[in-house]
């Protein structure tokens, strides 16, 4: 069981944020302290997408029905925002806001960890997709611009 001075002493706090849309409205699950969580952001400054590894420890099982994705259907799109730092903060900071990729659940021991895998754009690049005419002739180069002009 988690002390006040334990909080003290630490003081990490964590908010997480999942928007869920339906046939007529938008659904927002807020999940944070004192549950457990464990995270890994990813961040490139590269091409890679940057990611986000959650996973929470004991949910309620209506939310972890909400939260599941299976990582084969692209819809719905499904958007998380993860902020995270520390109580002196006045402010949670955003680490991460991005597409839920797949959210499944398991066992282990006494506890049902809910997995999440995200990124931020995975979804539209993966759906992503363009309709251009080419011309007769067109070099590689010039299709490659062709492209680039029209995403």
């Amino acid at each position: 069981m988690i002390t006040e001075s334990i909080l003290q002493k630490f003081g990490r706090i964590y908010n997480c944020t999942i928007d869920i849309p339906t046939a007529t409205s938008i659904i927002s699950l807020t999940i944070d302290f004192p549950l457990t969580c464990e995270f890994v952001i990813e961040r490139s400054v590269t091409l890679k997408l940057n990611t986000a590894r959650l996973k929470f420890y004991n949910l309620k099982q209506d939310t972890r029905e909400l939260i599941y994705k299976d990582r084969f259907h692209l819809v719905p799109k499904k958007i998380i925002t993860f902020n995270a730092g520390y109580q002196t903060n006045a402010n949670i900071p955003i680490i991460f806001k991005g597409e839920i990729l797949e959210a499944y659940q398991e066992k282990h021991g006494t506890d049902i960890i809910t997995n999440i895998l995200a990124s931020d754009g995975g979804i539209s690049i993966q759906g992503a997709f363009i309709n251009t005419t080419l011309k007769q002739g067109m070099t590689g180069i010039d299709m490659l611009r062709n492209f680039a002009t029209n995403l």
